[in-house]
């Protein structure tokens, strides 16, 4: 006989009130077998060799001002139509609307990002080609580029509007040395969301089991009841054929939909706050919380103090 086959044939001659009394310990043993307790946060570490936020490295700064002089040249004198990596169609064309070069399919002007892509159609450093040498002879002369190029070669502070991380192009752009840490960084991005989203999967999965044991402890104490229902009664005597009616208490309904707050609702003459899912909280006489009270048990129509209080996370 197995072991829950042993523990259904205790359960016959019980009382239905006993058997309820089961069915909620099961319940409760049931939750804390499949609870997950989420992992604290991991205190952020400094990543070794990673620059300030809002400092652009000294192997960069050449690359970002040819993208900061595409971008205003482009948006002053417009721009032609250019090839984006990892993209199929090219990019268009600018066309001159109320005084100002746009794309015409969105009315909006060229942004830092497709400057970027622009600037190495237009000059590739690494490759030493490109559509507009002349161009970029005409930044490196520019008096911008030759008061940067004669500061020293340090981390240079860029305005709130360029600092920003490394994009795809920007990692083209870049030295190999740093490149390989801007690509590092990527894989570290992905590895974090597949975590976060294996997290989510086992939290899913570990709430499913939890219904799961609730529906079999149930049914398993349904079926102990109903075996318990068909045991033949005993003799009734003359004190026991006495019927006392016992008036049935009545529960106030909640009148209430599942919109995650806490409303008053009074039971066995005393205040309380209650949720959606039964999560009771004292109320004071001004409607405030005054503590946890426990869980409403609708099976028992009582309150099981006994229940761990729910933890809401703070709205950021």
């Amino acid at each position: 006989m197995s072991s829950i086959q042993s523990i259904t044939e205790s359960f016959k001659g019980l009382s239905v009130e006993e058997l309820l009394a089961i069915i909620t310990a099961a319940s409760a043993e049931a939750k804390k077998a499949v609870k997950v307790v989420a992992k604290a946060p991991k205190e952020a570490k400094e990543k070794k060799g990673s620059m300030p936020k809002g400092v652009v490295p000294p192997q960069l700064v050449k690359p970002r001002a040819w993208v900061n002089f595409t971008l205003d040249h482009a948006n002053t004198y417009g721009w032609e139509s250019f090839e984006v990596k990892g993209q199929t169609e090219p990019m268009a064309a600018s066309v001159l609307l109320d005084g100002k070069h746009v794309f015409q399919a969105t009315g909006k002007p060229m942004n830092n990002k497709q400057a970027m892509s622009l600037s190495k159609v237009r000059w590739d450093r690494k490759e030493g080609k490109g559509t507009r040498e002349d161009l970029y002879k005409e930044f490196e002369a520019s008096p911008e580029w030759l008061a940067e190029a004669a500061a020293p070669k340090a981390a240079t502070e860029v305005s709130a509007s360029a600092a920003c991380s490394l994009s795809e192009v920007e990692v083209e752009l870049a030295p190999p040395e740093v490149k390989k840490s801007a690509l590092d960084k990527n894989r570290e991005k992905k590895a974090e969301k597949e975590a976060a989203a294996l997290k989510k999967a086992q939290e899913k999965e570990a709430e499913k089991l939890r219904k799961e044991a609730e529906k079999l402890a149930a049914k398993e104490a349904a079926a102990a009841a109903k075996a318990a229902a068909k045991q033949p009664a005993a003799p009734k005597t003359k004190k026991t054929a006495e019927k006392v009616e016992e008036k049935e208490e009545v529960v106030p309904p909640f009148e209430f939909e599942d919109d995650g707050f806490a409303h008053p609702w009074d039971f066995k003459g005393k205040k309380f706050l209650r949720d959606f899912e039964g999560n009771m909280w004292f109320r004071k006489e001004d409607g405030e919380s005054a503590g946890w009270a426990g869980k409403y048990d609708p099976a028992t129509k009582s309150i099981d103090a006994s229940a761990e209080e729910p933890e809401y996370e703070d709205e950021e």
